[in-house]
């Protein structure tokens, strides 16, 4: 049993639309490998918060090592947007090193 995603379960009980909340339990659904659950969540995060970017990267990453690279590169497109939009530079670059690397 994963007590930290337990937590976090309890947590978003209370607060369902704690965005960050919600995005640290994508990453524990990430680590447990249930890429299914961790993808559903990232994409709440994103209906939360359109501009919650590290949700795009996480998404990105994910579809990138299940070879679906034009997900990965339309998340890492719309990171380095958002990234952008906000003034978050050293994040736009990751994006940008990451789009890059998919060619």
């Amino acid at each position: 049993m994963n007590t930290r995603k337990s937590e976090l379960e309890l947590l978003l009980v209370e607060n369902p639309n704690d965005v960050f909340l919600n995005y640290a339990l994508g990453l524990e659904w990430n680590v447990l490998n249930q890429t299914e659950f961790a993808e559903l969540q990232f994409q709440k995060v994103l209906l939360l918060d359109a501009e919650y970017h590290a949700a795009h990267f996480q998404l990105g990453q994910m579809y990138e090592l299940t070879h679906q690279i034009s997900k990965a590169e339309w998340h890492y497109r719309s990171g380095i947007a958002v990234a952008k939009k906000l003034g978050h530079h050293k994040a736009a670059a990751e994006y940008e090193t990451a789009l890059n690397m998919l060619s």
